[in-house]
């Protein structure tokens, strides 16, 4: 787990750490049951980088963000 703060750009925009584009905000979907389970980590606001096809989500309610790849649709 890699954690790190997002910065942002000048009109309060988080730009992706590795290539500098904005990042664009993702909304959480509904609370799912997966697999008899109920997934509440899809629920959470994400920030994707289409570019290097990745997102960042908060940890917790804290100012530091965990990097994952993005998921193939």
């Amino acid at each position: 787990m890699t954690l790190l703060k997002l910065n942002r750009a000048d009109n309060g925009e988080y730009i992706c750490p590795d290539c500098g584009n904005v990042l664009q905000r993702v909304e959480g979907d509904a609370v799912t049951v997966v697999a008899g389970k109920i997934n509440m980590e899809d629920t959470k606001t994400r920030y994707e980088c289409g570019f290097c096809k990745v997102f960042y989500r908060a940890l917790l309610d804290t100012d530091y963000y965990d990097v994952f790849p993005l998921k193939k649709k």
